[in-house]
């Protein structure tokens, strides 16, 4: 069985949690058919990730991805559709049944994967892997006495850190998931342009929260930069900046406001694009760090405010439920192909 799930290269702790969990919750047999694809955790439920000659001439299943970013996969009327990440995924192909929750809360029925709790004594700070370029998180938390977390570390350094954590504070959605799965209280935060709603709140849905973020201040030129780029580029496009969207209260207006943003065909840049890109952006950042003047203190006092607010965590019952529908599914997709 292939698994399809967000890769560019680079290590993320949400997306590397399918090479941990997907190996315990079926069968060792399952991984040796080969004409069988499972799209899993993450916001992978795409044009972009399921456009592949990965998954070509192979029978697709979906197990508590979701979707965002991109157009929703272009074939998917054909797969199994066992389970998506929440009402908003499943609203889009129009079977609220298929709403469980993201599949990495399969953790809670996994106690071996996570370290016990012994001394849960830390705060954790933890943003989004596309906000630490560029930034200085990792000071800003040390400043306001936090221990940070860079999702890019392996999953087990991540999972031994919580088992050390009280609370989690996230810009990494799956930061989130994995505490609310722990029982950890975590808060959510923002400072990244292009950190995208609707997924959060697809999740929060799920398990009865609301998604309310607090909005950090950028800790370098290049933050400050990237809100006017996104900024620029969300006028040329006609759509409102991805930040701007939390606004939208209303499920029906974010379903709304997703077909509009994504209303075409994923269109892979080539290889050529997609260096050129990345030199540019190594440049810009290079650049940038000629105009930071090096002030977290903003930042910093800012984290610890964030610290003192009233913490999330779902209760018992609504994780218990979600879980459980991602149980039946993964039940179901064995039974498929056994």
């Amino acid at each position: 069985m292939e698994l399809i799930f967000f890769g560019n290269g680079a290590t993320n702790f949400g997306d590397d949690l399918n090479a941990i969990i997907w190996k315990r919750v079926f069968p060792s047999w399952v991984f040796d058919i080969k004409d069988v694809a499972l799209v899993g955790i993450g916001t992978v439920f795409t044009d972009q990730w399921t456009n592949s000659p990965r998954i070509q001439n192979k029978r697709v299943f979906v197990l508590g991805s979701g979707a965002g970013y991109w157009p929703l996969p272009r074939d998917y009327k054909s797969w199994t559709l066992l389970a998506l990440r929440g009402p908003l995924s499943a609203a889009l192909v129009e079977q609220p049944a298929l709403a469980a929750t993201d599949a990495a809360a399969l953790l809670a029925v996994l106690p071996a994967l996570v370290p016990k709790r012994e001394k849960a004594n830390r705060i954790l700070f933890m943003p989004h892997h596309g906000s630490i370029p560029g930034a200085h998180w990792q000071k800003v938390a040390e400043a306001a006495g936090m221990t940070f977390v860079d999702p890019s570390w392996s999953t087990e350094t991540i999972l031994q850190h919580y088992a050390e954590a009280k609370l989690v504070l996230a810009e990494a959605m799956h930061g989130a998931i994995v505490a609310d799965t722990l029982r950890i209280p975590w808060i959510p935060w923002a400072a990244s342009p292009h950190l995208l709603p609707f997924k959060w709140i697809d999740w929060t849905m799920s398990l009865n929260l609301q998604y309310r973020p607090t909005l950090l201040p950028p800790t370098s030129t290049w933050g400050k930069w990237r809100h006017s780029i996104a900024q620029y580029k969300s006028r040329r496009a006609g759509i409102k900046p991805s930040l701007q969207t939390l606004a939208m209260s209303e499920p029906t207006t974010l379903i709304e406001d997703f077909r509009t943003r994504y209303s075409g065909t994923f269109v892979p840049k080539r290889k050529s694009q997609k260096m050129l890109h990345s030199t540019l952006r190594r440049t810009v950042i290079h650049t940038s760090k000629f105009f930071d003047r090096g002030d977290i203190g903003p930042a910093a006092e800012a984290v610890t405010q964030l610290a003192k607010q009233q913490p999330y965590l779902s209760n018992d019952q609504s994780l218990q439920n979600g879980v459980a529908r991602l149980q039946e599914a993964a039940d179901k997709l064995v039974r498929i192909l056994q």
